[in-house]
């Protein structure tokens, strides 16, 4: 079976995520901010299939719609008023626009690293930043593993103890503080002896001594060399567009998506107070290479699926 996106070199793997994390956080135009959305999304359900779909409905969505409800109800900012609130302010539309933009990058952030935790593991991680930053890497790379390993040592600690007749902490709010108390106290043992051992290891092998040679089991192959130029040329025109302004959106006082420009039409929504300009050739460009940039994944992805399935065929 085909391995994807996930099976190209950590060098394309971190150049992608950093890319689409970067581009997330920094850009707030509405295009850029569904496209970045709908291919982290896609993306997420692809690696983790109908799982992506129960953390995208019980945690993601509620949280978004968290977000925008406290960021427009707590911001006041804009002229444009949808209502007044009980308190006597007033509740606008730039408030809410700016709230569910913020709400946006928070998710698509999210989402992105989500997947960079599917793809991106420990041993590529320590193969891009392991010669560079051998400490500092070691450190992220344990911080990465962190959370996920020392979940399930307390599951694990917490499943033992119910095996040896210890009470499972359902008599009352007491008992149920003092096993949560009981299990978390093994859990930071066992972490904190972990580190310890992990770090003398690394020392006893001589991990960041100069000179020192190590095995990487990943390759630069040819297939590597055109993604990486391709993620090149398709991070230059998106950096190009944004510095011409492509990705203009102000959302206070008034919402103004995209510059002036002297050709095409400008619609204006006057109940709204919100002006749409066209987009210029060179926005249209930056666009379709930020909507080939964040489903690179996907199409690589469906690409060796269908490879594969022809090989299959033929057997």
């Amino acid at each position: 079976m085909n391995s994807g996106f996930k099976g190209y070199n950590p060098y394309v793997n971190m150049l992608f995520f950093i890319s689409v994390i970067v581009y997330g956080m920094l850009i707030r135009h509405p295009v850029y901010l569904a496209l970045s959305l709908l291919g982290a999304f896609v993306y997420y359900l692809r690696l983790k299939g109908k799982a992506g779909i129960k953390t995208f409905l019980c945690f993601i969505l509620p949280m978004f719609l968290f977000v925008v409800l406290i960021n427009s109800f707590s911001n006041h900012y804009g002229v444009t008023a949808l209502f007044t609130l009980p308190s006597g302010n007033k509740f606008t539309f730039e408030s809410l626009m700016t709230a569910t933009a913020t709400s946006l990058i928070v998710v698509i952030v999210m989402l992105w690293f989500f997947c960079y935790n599917e793809v991106v593991t420990a041993d590529k991680f320590m193969h891009v930043f392991g010669k560079i930053l051998p400490v500092g890497a070691l450190v992220i790379s344990m911080a990465l593993r962190f959370i996920p390993m020392y979940r399930k040592q307390f599951s694990d600690t917490h499943n033992a103890q119910k095996c040896f007749g210890e009470p499972a902490g359902k008599d009352g709010y007491i008992n149920r503080i003092r096993n949560f108390v009981r299990v978390s106290a093994a859990t930071v043992s066992h972490a904190l002896e972990n580190a310890i051992q992990t770090a003398d290891s690394m020392k006893a092998r001589g991990y960041g001594l100069k000179g020192r040679t190590s095995y990487s089991r990943f390759r630069w192959t040819s297939r590597d060399t055109v993604i990486i130029c391709l993620l090149i040329l398709l991070n230059g025109a998106v950096i190009f567009g944004v510095t011409r302004d492509c990705a203009y959106c102000i959302y206070n006082p008034y919402v103004v998506i995209n510059p002036s420009a002297d050709f095409g039409t400008t619609f204006f929504i006057e109940d709204l107070n919100m002006t749409l300009n066209p987009f210029s050739p060179t926005g249209i460009i930056s666009m379709t290479a930020y909507f080939f940039l964040c489903f690179m994944p996907v199409i690589i992805d469906v690409k060796e699926d269908i490879r594969w399935n022809r090989s299959r065929s033929k057997i």
